[in-house]
């Protein structure tokens, strides 16, 4: 009975199922027909966010694993067809954990000053800003708030050129640490 699995059993099958939806596949890996796999998709999302209700059973990883599980497996409408409140729930807790992030990068003083004013930043507030983003779990925020806050920062979009030059740096310098240490590869 799913929905008598302890968390850490149900963010287990949560991971397994987003695993065998797959990437590149139409219908990913089906545990017999899509109809019942969906469903099992359903009793596991519908058994963790009852217990994410009870915050003291679970953590931050159990959220975005379900909600990614979600993600991979319907779309908001299907997901709001389907789940219903439960997953206006899930989604808005992931949200508030994005919020939580992405303010971090707007205001803390270190990110949005250190960079226009080209100053040295004062160990005393790396020292603040490092206790700071120990706190945050950017892991926690999934597949849709992960793309959403790179998009936020400038770092994922529509720059094609950006994206091709990092790219290419990226292919130096795995090809200069591979002349200089053949078995880093």
């Amino acid at each position: 009975r799913i929905s008598e699995m302890n968390v850490q059993d149900l963010a287990q099958m949560a991971l397994s199922l987003v695993f065998a939806r797959g990437h590149d596949q139409q219908g990913g890996h089906l545990l017999g027909t899509r109809d019942a796999t969906l469903a099992l998709v359903r009793a596991v999302v519908l058994a963790m966010v009852e217990k994410l209700r009870c915050s003291k059973l679970t953590y931050p990883d159990d959220a975005w694993i379900t909600h990614d599980l979600v993600l991979v497996w319907m779309d908001d409408a299907d997901a709001e067809r389907q789940l219903g409140n439960e997953w206006r729930m899930l989604d808005g807790h992931v949200s508030r954990l994005f919020d939580e992030v992405h303010d971090f990068f707007r205001f803390t003083p270190l990110l949005r000053y250190a960079q226009p004013c080209g100053a040295v930043v004062q160990s005393v507030h790396m020292e603040e800003y490092q206790r700071a983003f120990r706190a945050l779990d950017l892991r926690s925020l999934g597949i849709r708030y992960t793309g959403k806050l790179l998009r936020a920062l400038g770092l994922a979009g529509g720059d094609d050129d950006f994206r091709d030059a990092a790219k290419r740096q990226l292919e130096l310098d795995h090809a200069s640490l591979l002349a200089m240490d053949p078995g880093a590869g």
